[in-house]
């Protein structure tokens, strides 16, 4: 009976630990995604009245795909792309920036973590008459080290940016208290061993 209760207290341990999911950080582009649908939420917003079709416009092929992402947008709020048509959005991105600052650890022996800032702006006018409007969004949020070459895009020199340098104490910390604990264990392994 006892060995019954050691087995499924084993496998219960097995299953919580076994069934814990790690998220994956989101990719500096999926990132700036999010930033871009909630620029194209607004820019919607201000659309003329009565209007629901536009021409986009953007001043850099850097950013293409920003511009694609922002059609993708509208076809998705009903506000349809189309040439045919008076209004023209023309759209520049002035910020695009990563950021990554404060390294820490989780836990004493864990993980280095950084914190990651993501700025999409720019702004917008519809026909060059129109006032034109700025935009500003950005994202905050912690990442692994060891994860910034994956979330990372060399392709778009945007979504990539420097890591801060390990903290000092940080990294000392570590080999002290690996050596503090061996020269414990064997103090006490002599001692204990005498007596």
């Amino acid at each position: 009976m006892n060995r019954n209760k050691y087995i499924t207290f084993l496998l219960v341990i097995v299953f919580l630990f076994g069934s814990t999911a790690f998220s994956q950080s989101k990719t500096n582009i999926e990132v700036y995604y999010s930033l871009v649908d909630s620029a194209a939420g607004l820019i919607a917003k201000r659309l003329p009245a009565e209007q629901n079709k536009i021409v986009v416009i953007s001043n850099k092929n850097d950013y293409s795909i920003f511009t694609n992402r922002i059609k993708s947008t509208f076809n998705k709020l009903g506000v349809a792309p189309d040439s045919g048509v008076n209004t023209e959005l023309t759209i520049s991105f002035d910020r695009t920036t990563v950021q990554y600052s404060d390294m820490h650890r989780e836990s004493f022996f864990g993980s280095m973590w950084v914190k990651r800032k993501v700025e999409f702006g720019g702004n917008f006018s519809f026909n060059n008459k129109i006032a034109p409007g700025e935009f500003l969004f950005s994202a905050i949020d912690s990442v692994k080290v060891d994860d910034i070459k994956k979330i990372e895009n060399p392709v778009y020199p945007f979504t990539v940016s420097e890591v801060p340098p390990e903290p000092f104490f940080s990294s000392l910390l570590e080999p002290a208290a690996a050596i503090g604990t061996a020269a414990v264990a064997i103090y006490l392994f002599f001692s204990v061993r005498s007596k």
